[in-house]
């Protein structure tokens, strides 16, 4: 399990970088909106920056508990057999 600290910092980098490459999205001047986000061109780097925010916002989830991890669930405390020799403890 990662440290929460790992996940509170990249979760906010990673959501900053996606907000960051949706504000400066390149464009020529006057383009609408759809050519701007979900042209040809423009197409890749628009679900780039969308994949950085979702994943950002899923490792602040999981920071803050809203999430857990998935081999937390199935993991078991390892139970405490009987020993084959016997002591007198």
């Amino acid at each position: 399990m990662l440290p929460t600290w790992f996940l509170y910092l990249n979760g906010f980098a990673l959501v900053t970088l996606g907000v960051a490459l949706l504000i400066t999205r390149p464009a020529p001047r006057g383009a609408s909106f759809t050519e701007r986000f979900f042209g040809l061109r423009t197409f890749w780097g628009t679900l780039w920056a969308a994949l950085c925010c979702a994943v950002g916002i899923g490792l602040l989830a999981l920071a803050l508990g809203y999430l857990r991890w998935p081999a937390q669930d199935t993991a078991q405390p390892p139970s405490r057999s009987p020993s084959p020799f016997r002591t007198r403890r």
